[in-house]
């Protein structure tokens, strides 16, 4: 009974971060609103664990939002935002998964090619190409194995 009611704290207190995380969002608080949802994704891994379909989902959301919020960033042309877009999208790599990978990748490549920084740009569309290339292989090994 006490392992049900801790629970629910904790799903409680979850549902008031995601809410904050909103809120700071919807007023263009975006560093704020990240730390947020880092600290959903916590709580997540803590409660459900890290193979649950809720903390998987909620990584996949956080990668999108930090992916949208750095494009957004990077369109303002201000030295402050174009940080703000690099810690997003390096952020998100941290935990990105497969196909978010290749994106995230690419977005820091079109960040750094905004900024007029083509080497650093170049880097990382390499970097996607080689991610995007391993990541095909290892879906035409599952298909090969699924054949057999």
């Amino acid at each position: 009974m006490q392992n049900d009611s801790k629970q629910e704290e904790a799903i409680k207190a979850l549902t008031e971060i995601d809410d904050t995380s909103n809120k700071l969002q919807s007023r263009g608080y975006d560093r704020e609103a990240i730390d947020c949802m880092q600290l959903g994704l916590l709580k997540r891994h803590e409660i459900f664990g890290p193979n649950s379909t809720e903390f998987v989902s909620q990584s996949k959301e956080v990668v999108k939002t930090c992916n949208n919020l750095a494009l957004k960033c990077t369109r303002l042309e201000n030295h402050y935002k174009f940080q703000d877009a690099v810690d997003f999208l390096n952020f998100a790599l941290t935990i990105a998964k497969h196909d978010q990978v290749v994106l995230t990748l690419r977005n820091l490549a079109q960040v750094y090619a905004h900024k007029g920084e083509y080497t650093k740009a170049l880097k990382y569309l390499e970097e996607a190409k080689i991610a995007g290339q391993d990541q095909l292989g290892q879906q035409q090994q599952q298909q090969q194995q699924q054949q057999q």
